[in-house]
């Protein structure tokens, strides 16, 4: 069968031109020009839009059969465009444990952000769900229970809270709206820090005027329409002698970070870090408490247009890891017994009460499936577009 669908996209959308029809009549194949491979950054959308199957993904040939997958709607991490995505997710009660197991990622359509298509890059984030996670809470180097970890913490903690500022909070970009929401109400609260550092968790990419966006971070204008003002300027001179920091989807220890705050996040002896995956940060950390992927929780993310878009859990949780509200609410309340546990939609509610600006009036029902547009201020995503690093 010679439709032609691949090629046209090769011409129309990825603009790169590897496929043609060779020959003629009976005889016409499908083919790359003699020397050429297909090789762009968006050459598997060619198997999405194969009627046939005959063009096949070299990632997921042969590792699951489709028939035991449950596809998950959710957003692409992989970039600040926020491309819509189903994840194929192993379901089966006969062999349950395999299930949660991700196994590949492929578009899902929405006109006002990715039409039908997604970059190549974008579909080996699934990684981020199966590898490098932390599955249980540690306590200076410890496998421990929940309530051991908090229960260390707060010993750690407790003095410090009686001086306003003396525990400092690093949040990361690829955290929800709600997450960094409650993680900045919680500095405030409980340990009276006005204030949030923002940290990058990679560095810049190469972008490009279809999909691929050069900040690699999925929420970073969300994040700072949340925290606001509230951002600290000088991330280093902002974690010098402080006695705690918590850390909530970010890597003070980076190599792409300056040395100086490198130099600074070690030198705090008592460190907490809520992290999903091993990273640098967690191997010196005091306490690690394991957190969800994008795929395991519920939350939203805000695009670099502008548009606010839902994450919805399509797979169960990690071992012991918890949904991020989840694990900061019941951090809080080992403090202050005040605060209560609370579910991504409760802390949607208190974020949309507490910031009218582009959160005002805004329900995960009116977001629905596809998003909204939010009246966001311009944010560095728009300086970074086609940048490199």
């Amino acid at each position: 069968m010679a439709c032609s669908r691949c090629v046209r996209f090769c011409d129309e959308v990825s603009k790169t031109g590897e496929l043609r029809l060779m020959n003629r009549g009976d005889h016409t194949t499908i083919d790359t020009f003699a020397g050429r491979e297909l090789d762009n950054a968006y050459s598997v959308n060619t198997v999405d839009i194969c009627p046939v199957g005959a063009l096949t993904s070299r990632d997921f040939r042969f590792q699951a059969r489709a028939w035991f997958l449950r596809d998950s709607e959710s957003v692409c991490p992989g970039c600040a465009t926020g491309c819509n995505i189903d994840v194929s997710v192993y379901d089966q009660v006969e062999l349950s444990d395999y299930n949660g197991q991700a196994y590949r990622i492929r578009p899902r359509e929405n006109d006002a952000v990715n039409k039908s298509w997604m970059c190549d890059a974008g579909r080996d984030v699934y990684t981020r769900i199966n590898s490098n996670r932390i599955d249980q809470p540690f306590a200076h180097g410890i496998e421990v229970s929940w309530d051991g970890a908090i229960s260390r913490a707060h010993k750690l903690l407790h003095g410090a809270t009686e001086i306003p500022g003396s525990v400092v909070g690093v949040l990361g970009f690829d955290c929800t709206n709600e997450e960094a929401y409650l993680f900045a109400r919680m500095m405030r609260e409980v340990f009276g820090t006005s204030q949030v550092a923002l940290l990058a968790s990679r560095p810049l990419q190469q972008g490009d005027d279809l999909l691929i966006d050069a900040d690699p971070h999925a929420n970073r204008r969300g994040v700072e329409a949340v925290i606001g003002d509230a951002a600290v300027g000088d991330v280093a001179e902002y974690l010098k002698g402080a006695q705690g920091v918590i850390v909530l989807g970010a890597d003070p220890r980076h190599y792409m970070h300056a040395s100086a705050i490198r130099d600074a996040f070690s030198g705090i002896k008592q460190q907490v870090v809520f992290s999903a995956t091993v990273t640098e940060a967690t191997e010196g950390a005091a306490i690690v408490l394991p957190t969800s992927s994008f795929l395991e929780k519920e939350g939203t993310w805000i695009n670099r247009d502008g548009r606010i878009q839902r994450l919805f859990r399509g797979s169960r949780g990690h071992g012991e890891s918890r949904e991020d509200v989840v694990a900061l609410a019941a951090f809080a309340q080992a403090f202050v017994e005040t605060w209560t546990e609370r579910s991504a939609i409760d802390a949607f509610d208190e974020l949309v009460a507490d910031h009218q600006g582009p959160f005002g009036g805004l329900t995960y029902d009116a977001i629905g499936k596809l998003g909204v547009e939010t009246q966001t201020a311009a944010s560095s995503t728009d300086v970074l577009k086609g940048a490199t690093s």
